[in-house]
Formats: C-alpha cells, sequence, structure tokens
C-alpha cells in the first residue's frame, strides 16, 4: 500500500516542519557553543557532548510538557491558544539565545522546550490520523523531506539565521493552531476486540527497551564520534549525511511489515554490526563507508523510537502524553549515555560492552518475539490473518448459522489456527456466547486478559469481531 502524499498533507507538513524545527535548533545550538558557560567543559569535544544532553533533555522534557499543559495546568484552554503561546515563547526566546551573555542558557532550555512540545503535538496527530498500516512509512516521508530541507538550507546559508527559524515556527503554529486537543474530556481510545487497550506489562515492556536501546545507542554514539574526530571534521557535512534519509526509507518500509515484526530485530542487528564495524574495521581508509553506515544504522532507532508508541497512543485514554514518549526517553537517554561513556571510554573493556549489547537487546528480542513470553506479557500475536472474515461470512447460508454446533470441532480448529490451551479454553466460552467478565471469573484472570486471548484468536482466524468469528466457526463445521 503506497501513501497518498495528497491525503495525508496537513498531518505531513506539521511533522516535517516541527522535526524541522528541532533539527535547526540543534544545529544552531552548536554553532553557538561559544556562549555556553565555561563551567560545561573546557575542550570542544566535552562542551558540545554537555551541551547536546542539555538541549536533549529540555527537547525531552518538551514532548512531556505538552500533557502536563493541556491535562493539568490548562484543561479547559482552547487548543489554539496553546499553540500561539508556544509560539510566542519560541520566538521571544530567540533573542536571548542569540545574543549570549549570561541567560544563554535559559533561553535555550525555552527554545528547546517549546520545540519538545510542538514535537509531541506532531506526533499525536500522526497517531490521530495516519493508519498503523502506514505510519512506519509516513514518518520516514516526513523526516526524509525534514534531512533534505536542513541539507540544502545548511549547504546554502551555513547556519539558519534567526529570521529563518522564526518563519518556521510561525507556520508551524498555523498549522498546528487546532492540533493539541482539549483536556476537558478524557480521549476514547481506538480500540476493538482484535486492538484491546494495552496492558501494563506491555507498557512497562515498550519503556525498558526503549531505554535500553537508547542507553546503547548513546554508548556507540560516543565511540563513533572518539574515533571521527581523529579525521577531517568537513566529512560530517558531505554526502555520508545523505545516507540518514536512506536509512529512514528503508526503517520505515521494514516497520509496516507484519506489524513491526522484523523493525527491533534489524535494528539491533545493524547496531551490532556499527559497533563490530567501529572496534575492528575503523581506519582512515574507510572513514567515508564508516560515516555513511552510521548515519544508515541511526535512522533505525530513530523509527524504533517513534512508530512504538505511536501505535500505543491510539489505545490509550492519553494519546497526546504516549505519541511523543519514545522521543521524550531517548533524547536524554542518548545524550546522557554518550556523557558517561565517553568519561570512561579509555577505561572501558570493548569485549565486555559488545558481550553486554548481546546480552541486553537478545533479552529484549526474546520477550518481544516468543510466543510464550508474548501471550504472558499480553501482547498480540505476529500472525498475519489467513482469511478474510468480511468475504467468506457474506456467502454463508442462513440454514448454516441455525443448525450447525462449531464446538463439537474444537479439536479440528485447534490444529488449523495453532491455538493455545488458554485460547482454547476462551474459544469454548466464545462459542457459548459468555460475556467476557463471566470468562475471567470462570477462568480465574482478568478481563483485560480474557479480552488479550480473544483479540488473539480473531487475529489467527482472520475474523474481526465474535459474531463474525461464530459465523466463521459454524461454515467449517457444515463443510465437515
Amino acid at each position: 500500500m503506497m501513501i497518498n502524499l495528497r491525503k495525508y498533507s496537513w498531518p505531513l507538513c506539521l511533522y516535517t516542519l516541527t522535526m524541522l524545527l528541532i533539527y535547526i535548533s540543534y544545529a544552531v545550538s552548536q554553532s553557538l557553543l561559544d556562549f555556553a558557560p565555561a563551567f560545561i567543559g573546557v575542550t570542544p569535544m566535552e562542551r558540545s557532548m554537555k551541551l547536546m544532553l542539555y538541549t536533549n533533555s529540555w527537547t525531552g522534557i518538551g514532548f512531556l510538557s505538552l500533557a502536563g499543559l493541556r491535562y493539568l495546568a490548562f484543561p479547559k484552554a482552547p487548543p489554539h491558544r496553546l499553540n500561539y503561546a508556544l509560539g510566542l515563547v519560541s520566538l521571544l526566546s530567540l533573542p536571548g539565545i542569540y545574543a549570549g551573555g549570561t541567560f544563554f542558557m535559559a533561553f535555550l532550555a525555552l527554545f528547546m522546550l517549546t520545540g519538545g512540545a510542538f514535537g509531541a503535538a506532531a506526533h499525536y496527530h500522526t497517531a490521530r490520523s495516519v493508519p498503523a498500516e502506514l505510519r512506519g512509512r509516513f514518518v520516514a516521508v516526513a523526516l526524509t523531506f525534514t534531512v533534505l530541507i536542513q541539507y540544502g538550507l545548511t549547504s546554502l546559508f551555513g547556519t539558519p539565521s534567526p529570521g529563518l527559524i522564526s518563519l518556521i515556527i510561525s507556520v508551524t503554529v498555523l498549522i498546528a493552531r487546532q492540533n493539541i486537543p482539549s483536556g476537558r474530556k478524557t480521549a476514547t481510545p481506538v480500540c476493538s476486540e482484535r486492538e484491546p487497550a494495552p496492558s501494563p506489562i506491555f507498557i512497562g515492556l515498550l519503556i525498558l527497551l526503549t531505554f535500553l536501546l537508547a542507553l546503547l545507542h548513546g554508548a556507540s554514539d560516543s565511540l563513533a564520534v572518539a574515533y571521527y574526530m581523529e579525521f577531517d571534521e568537513s566529512l560530517f557535512r558531505d554526502v555520508p549525511r545523505l545516507f540518514f534519509p536512506l536509512g529512514v526509507l528503508a526503517a520505515g518500509y521494514l516497520a509496516d511489515l507484519q506489524r513491526r515484526k522484523f523493525l527491533l530485530p534489524v535494528t539491533a542487528l545493524t547496531m551490532l554490526f556499527r559497533l563490530i564495524n567501529i572496534f575492528y574495521f575503523a581506519h582512515e581508509g574507510n572513514i567515508f563507508f564508516n560515516l555513511c553506515f552510521d548515519y544508515f544504522v541511526e535512522s533505525f532507532c530513530l523509527i524504533c523510537y517513534i512508530v512504538y508508541f505511536l501505535d500505543l497512543a491510539i489505545r490509550t485514554d492519553k494519546p497526546v502524553l504516549w505519541a511523543g514518549m519514545g522521543r521524550a526517553i531517548a533524547l536524554p537517554v542518548t545524550a546522557l549515555s554518550a556523557n558517561l561513556f565517553g568519561a570512561i571510554i579509555h577505561d572501558f573493556s570493548m569485549g565486555s560492552f559488545l558481550a553486554f549489547y548481546i546480552l541486553c537487546l537478545g533479552s529484549l528480542n526474546i520477550l518481544f518475539y516468543n510466543e510464550r513470553f508474548r501471550e504472558r506479557l499480553e501482547i498480540l500475536p505476529w500472525e498475519t490473518a489467513p482469511l478474510s472474515g468480511s468475504v467468506e461470512t457474506a456467502a454463508i447460508p442462513l440454514r448454516v448459522t441455525i443448525t450447525d454446533t462449531p464446538g463439537q470441532h474444537l479439536a479440528e480448529y485447534q490444529e488449523r489456527y495453532a491455538f493455545t490451551p488458554r485460547e482454547m479454553d476462551v474459544l469454548a466460552e466464545i462459542l457459548q456466547e459468555t460475556p467476557t467478565a463471566v470468562m475471567a471469573e470462570k477462568l480465574g484472570v482478568k478481563e483485560r486478559t480474557i479480552k488479550y486471548h480473544i483479540a488473539n484468536i480473531l487475529h489467527k482466524t482472520g475474523t474481526q469481531n465474535q459474531p463474525e468469528l461464530r459465523l466463521l466457526l459454524r461454515m467449517q463445521s457444515c463443510k465437515q
């Protein structure tokens, strides 16, 4: 399925402009490194890494601040007024950033915070308006536009001027003026029997995944920067940077295959290859290849941080909070990890680091892809629907729905659809049209767990709800 850019032009513009604002903010903060206070560091490398930690942390706080403003501080404020207020704060912060001086860091914090808030709004609207099967490619296309625009601007004009940044902020505010939802009512999750609300265990595992991935991402960034600082820094501004959008497009397409099934393991493998490349194949003759590969790999991490939480957000009652949570966690953790690992890089065993890396991501992959663990963690199965329930059931004769008793063929259903023992218990209750609450009481589990088993059964049979499932099984029992 291809993305209809015209249909999604509004969220695409919003996402692209917001990410452009954040990316340019980082470029500006690094170009004004000399304005930073002396206590940040002595060497240019140390100052750059610590300033990155500072800006990343405030941007991450900005992602979370939108939910705080909407749900806690200003629940009754019209959405467009909150957008205008954030835009005004950004514009007023610009003169203080470029002027430098005593309050340079404070103005920079305000600017990064408002940029993060607009980023949270863009992520929320993406989750709300773009269907799950297109989100990976949508984010990839938006980020590709962002990087290409930024590459063109910096190639032509160098560091963006305050006027250009003000223009980006103004256009973003105009596009996003109705984007932040009202906090007066709790949002209704977009859930169905096939996509129930996420369990707390799954949310916790997703946060842990993002934290560990960002931790390892930052450590590998520290290794890469320490290596590249030995060579010509101008390489960072040349062709290798264009491999980032290539990686984003590849990762976005991969994310949409079989409901994210391949995204995490491929990301883990590419990051492992990156580390091996730095440890064992890094020398001056390979510098161009090393840089291209680094930009390509980092895009996979970024897509992971984004799309998993976009999927989660729309199934919760606070989508504004969760839509940008992946970025809110990853930004400060990556920078903190890079700074901490950079301080101990000379005293650290590379073999131990590789072993730790493989252990962490290997464990997370087992949790995400082992079916037994997925059932315990209440994560939906990977199986694609083998049948189209709506097509099949449309041709079922009325007499089948009245006379057949599919409960007599449970063993055949288990063999055909590979149901687990617990799913068979739930299926038996579904065929008797037992209410969900009563199923939970009879089977001695929580009602949320029953809903996840029902969702698993529906996914495996390709049906959309319980009546359609019963109809399908009646048809099959009639044929037998």
